[in-house]
């Protein structure tokens, strides 16, 4: 009975260590949703589109993407690096919700 114990307390605990390291390996990234630009944090980079719409990672952004100190920001996390890969939920989540104008009265 004690054996079992002490497995079955074994495969608990190495079950929680692995679920430690899975949640560990997520990264933070800033993600620009008037851009569709994101900041890895861990690899100090951006990822953007380029013109052909291959997604492209570099330490700084080209002279036609400009990120100002009050640009909308949104904090994701991700499991790896290629967050881009999810780009069209993040498109869809962080879009701008405009309200249909009011029809005018006669």
């Amino acid at each position: 009975m004690k054996k079992v114990i002490a497995v079955l307390s074994f495969i608990f605990i190495a079950g929680l260590a692995q679920a430690q390291t899975e949640s560990s390996t997520r990264l933070k990234f800033d993600y620009y949703p008037e851009l569709n630009v994101y900041f890895d944090i861990s690899a100090n980079s951006y990822w953007y589109p380029d013109a052909a719409g291959k997604w492209v990672s570099a330490a700084s952004l080209p002279a036609n993407y400009s990120i100002k100190k009050d640009s909308e920001k949104k904090t994701l996390y991700y499991d790896g690096h290629d967050i881009w890969k999810n780009n069209s939920t993040h498109i869809k989540m962080f879009a701008k919700r405009t309200r249909p104008a009011k029809p005018t009265e006669r």
